[in-house]
């Protein structure tokens, strides 16, 4: 009785898990919208760490970028994969919108939850993680980079539907 107990209770939170928050299934597509931005990188010119660049921005003005500081909205497609595609915009006022594809993988999941890497392969040198909440349809997206003037790295923040 002990036993059947115990294998009831281990069957009903793997259901849990495998289910999804509340008995859902986890999306498998969510699409994205950057609304701030942190970063900091080390020039090697100069040779020091440039001061936190932070950039926060709603509503309609995150939809358009200016320069290298541009918010990315993202397109997360294939969540209950192990290879989701994950799909970069830079949205601009007067210039067309900047679009790029990546395959990601998927290092962790929860029931609420999915983890992802994914680098700008063939140059390699730029690497993002990603946390996805399904729960609360909110992500964090980190890049830390290394390229022919500086090194560092950059946060983003996204609200997901």
């Amino acid at each position: 009785m002990r036993l059947t107990v115990s294998l009831a209770a281990v069957l009903s939170i793997v259901a849990s898990i495998v289910g999804g928050a509340n008995g859902e299934d986890s999306p498998d597509k969510l699409t994205c919208v950057a609304n701030a931005k942190a970063s900091r990188d080390f020039t090697f010119r100069d040779q020091l760490w440039t001061p936190e660049r932070t950039f926060e921005m709603s509503g309609p003005a995150s939809q358009s970028g200016f320069g290298p500081f541009a918010l990315r909205d993202k397109v997360f497609i294939g969540l209950n994969t192990l290879t989701p595609t994950v799909r970069s915009l830079t949205r601009y006022e007067k210039e067309p919108d900047e679009v790029a594809e990546f395959a990601g993988k998927v290092v962790s999941r929860t029931s609420t939850a999915v983890f992802l890497v994914w680098t700008n392969d063939p140059a390699s040198n730029k690497l993002w993680s990603a946390a996805i909440d399904f729960t609360q349809r909110r992500a964090t997206v980190a890049q830390v980079y290394q390229d022919v003037t500086s090194t560092g790295a950059e946060v983003e923040t996204l609200d997901c539907r």
